[in-house]
């Protein structure tokens, strides 16, 4: 059987010794096309200083924008990417990580009563335009966090902040969206280079090889996994990309089709139309009439 390139690996985070960890400066997303999905073994929480980015997760796409902030559980695969172009800065985040119970337990909180039904079980970005007080909360963590000299005191506010982050979850009833599941693990690795790698050229071919299946074989499968073809699905996920960008951030609406992986304007604006009924620019123009 042929083994996929395309990995979900573990990426250590350093500091283990310490309640929080955080790096130094704000890291700058990827620009190219990650090799994988990672998960930590901490949870994780970012925001967004500057530029645009994306951030998957099985096959859900947040877009990033400054101010967003992303919480992502510990063990939980994912990537992200910059989405930057000539006119715009890249996607730059100040990351903190951390165990939710003993940081709650060794700041002097009892963490079962907090995190039992509360805990965020899969990913997800809280944006300027959703879920506001709970983004609050969290860029209040990371801030503190980054700028406390006392690293001490900055634990105690953190773990503060993430209670209350907790707490108002609990009385906002606040569900992230559930990731859709690889319903066929034998499709893992032809769904997992269709996620990292949508904007290149992806034939069925090659991801039938990936699952050492016959072209047809493969594609019957995927169908009744999916509900569509292959290339189907490919293009709605680039389309949901382009969505979530056209909505989030000022990318031109040429070069938004060219990162997701449209070859041109024309292909760009017919798989958009088919999935939305408008074209990306009204579309554009409807989201930002509602906001």
């Amino acid at each position: 059987m042929q083994i996929s390139q395309y990995k979900i690996f573990h990426s250590k985070i350093g500091g283990d010794n310490q309640l929080i960890y955080s790096d130094n400066i704000s890291v700058a997303l990827p620009t190219d096309e990650v090799t994988g999905l990672h998960y930590h073994n901490r949870c994780e929480i970012g925001l967004c200083k500057s530029g645009n980015g994306i951030w998957v997760t099985s096959d859900h796409i947040y877009a990033l924008s400054p101010g967003d902030v992303v919480i992502s559980p510990a063990g939980i695969p994912h990537y992200s990417r910059c989405c930057s172009t000539d006119k715009h800065p890249e996607c730059r985040c100040d990351f903190i990580y951390f165990d939710e119970t003993r940081l709650l337990e060794e700041c002097g909180i009892h963490s079962k009563e907090l995190l039992d039904g509360n805990r965020v079980i899969s990913p997800t970005v809280l944006t300027w335009n959703s879920n506001n007080n709970l983004r609050k909360l969290l860029e209040k963590m990371v801030v503190a966090f980054r700028e406390t000299k006392n690293k001490a005191l900055a634990n105690k506010i953190c773990a503060h902040w993430y209670s209350l982050f907790l707490l108002e979850s609990r009385v906002n009833q606040f569900h992230t969206e559930p990731t859709i599941p690889i319903t066929n693990d034998a499709l893992a690795p032809a769904l997992q280079k269709l996620i990292v790698d949508f904007s290149s050229d992806i034939s069925v071919k090659e991801l039938a090889d990936l699952c050492a299946f016959s072209t047809g074989y493969f594609i019957n499968t995927f169908k009744k996994a999916y509900g569509v073809s292959p290339i189907r699905w490919l293009n709605r996920f680039r389309v949901n990309i382009a969505s979530k960008l056209l909505a989030e951030s000022d990318i031109s609406i040429t070069d938004i089709g060219c990162f997701v992986g449209f070859s041109t304007p024309s292909d760009f604006y017919r798989h958009f139309t088919e999935i939305h009924g408008m074209s990306p620019s009204a579309y554009r123009s409807f989201r930002e009439t509602k906001h």
